[in-house]
């Protein structure tokens, strides 16, 4: 869908709290993000538009694979 409105994105392959995860990288006017939308369905926290610092201490992927968020 992202490609298709013309914004670019990533699906990244990694781990969330040691389980494998998958989540998405958009730019977003020029920065990247980090936007789990699965946990945005069923939890309050803050899960989209997050930097590599917020979502660090739960998230684990190959960060030179991916854009610097």
């Amino acid at each position: 869908l992202c490609g298709a409105a013309g914004i670019e994105a990533y699906v990244v392959e990694g781990l969330l709290s040691g389980e494998r995860h998958y989540w998405n990288i958009v730019n977003v006017r020029g920065t990247f993000y980090h936007i789990d939308l699965f946990k945005a369905a069923d939890e309050s926290e803050q899960v989209v538009f997050m930097s590599d610092d917020d979502v660090e201490k739960y998230y684990a992927w190959d960060r030179e694979a991916y854009p610097a968020c």
